[in-house]
Formats: C-alpha cells, sequence, structure tokens
C-alpha cells in the first residue's frame, strides 16, 4: 500500500426577502448544470502488465539516497523428473545511511519465468501474497507482518516470505520475482529477485 472533497457554495443576498416573481408563460427556459458535489474515491489501478514484467534490476534506492535495498539471488534445487522446486523466500540487504528510522513494507511480488539463456524471465506466471518481511536475525514470535522498521545508519538483512512458487528447470529456463516496497508510505520502489534452479539427477 486520501478522497478530495469538493463542495459548492451558494451565494445569495442576506437581506433580500422579496418574493421571487412567478415567470410568466412565454418566458424562456434556462437549464443550469450543476456537477456532484464529491466523486467517490478511485480504486489504484494495477501496473499493466508491460509494467509488472519488466525486469528493474536488483537494486533500487529511496529519492533522497538514504535507503538502499538490494536483493539477494535465492538458490533452489529439484530433482530430474520430480516435482517442482518451490520457493517462498528471499533475502533482502537495506542500508539506511540517514539519521532517522526508516519504514519498509512488501506490497506486491509477481513470478517471472522465461526460457532464453541470456535474458531475464518476461512471462507473468503468478502473483504470489506477501506473508513476512523481518530481520532474518529475529526468531521471536511475533504476529506476521509485511512492514518492517531500519534503524538510522545501519545495514540490515532481512527475510521477505510469501506463498511459495513452484520452479521446474529443462533447458535455458529463467525464473525471477518483481518484487515492489513502499518506504514510508511514499516513494514505491521496485527490485528483481533471480531465482537460480538446479536440476540433480536421482
Amino acid at each position: 500500500m486520501r478522497a478530495l472533497a469538493v463542495v459548492l457554495v451558494c451565494s445569495l443576498p442576506a437581506c433580500d426577502r422579496t418574493p421571487a416573481a412567478s415567470p410568466s408563460p412565454d418566458a424562456p427556459t434556462a437549464t443550469v448544470s450543476v456537477g456532484a458535489a464529491s466523486a467517490a474515491p478511485r480504486p489504484t489501478p494495477r501496473p499493466s502488465a508491460s509494467t509488472e514484467k519488466a525486469w528493474p534490476g536488483s537494486s533500487a534506492a529511496s529519492r533522497d539516497g538514504t535507503l538502499r535495498l538490494r536483493a539477494q539471488p535465492v538458490s533452489a534445487f529439484h530433482t530430474h523428473g520430480g516435482q517442482e522446486a518451490q520457493v517462498g523466500r528471499f533475502l533482502l540487504s537495506v542500508t539506511n545511511t540517514g539519521s532517522r528510522e526508516r519504514r519498509l513494507t512488501l506490497t506486491t511480488l509477481v513470478y517471472l519465468t522465461g526460457k532464453s539463456c541470456d535474458e531475464p524471465p518476461t512471462t507473468i506466471r503468478a502473483r504470489p501474497k506477501p506473508e513476512l518481511l523481518v530481520r532474518d536475525d529475529d526468531h521471536d514470535l511475533r504476529p506476521p507482518s509485511t512492514t518492517a522498521a531500519v534503524p538510522p545508519r545501519s545495514e540490515v538483512v532481512f527475510s521477505a516470505q510469501f506463498e511459495s512458487v513452484g520452479a521446474y528447470y529443462t533447458r535455458c529456463d529463467t525464473f525471477g520475482l518483481v518484487a515492489s516496497f513502499l518506504i514510508d508510505d511514499g516513494d514505491a520502489v521496485r527490485v528483481g529477485v533471480e531465482i537460480r534452479v538446479q536440476r540433480e539427477d536421482p
């Protein structure tokens, strides 16, 4: 992850108490159109498919440059002829060089696959649900949240967890995630998470 209200005010002379004269039958009738006083807020549109599958690279930064994100590649394995490898987590390195705490929220994920050895994946296969964003060294039990704090002048590794997706490698298959984050309810940034899948013989 504001409504704008517009109020129309009609001003009438305060001391005029003279009854309005009735229009004659032959007088032309004037028609005045008044727009709606307020409109229901529109839902935020989902980015186009071309934007969702555009590979953003593994790093991103806030507009002021003091918060930097870098997604670490994920390694997954499966047996030749067996079940798909399951991926439900990646690590995110975050560096805060500023003097204040920052808030980071994992908002959406797009799972991409491809069939080119030399190009990033571009086919949208799933949109897994984000489930948790927590420090990788934090083992305390607490209610799950996709929002985490980054202390000032610190470097933190977060574990981003999500509804798992399957990956099966045959030849030149590519896999990846595009993860979208919100910084302090303001900056929206995207990082690409490379998924490296290896097939092992039984």
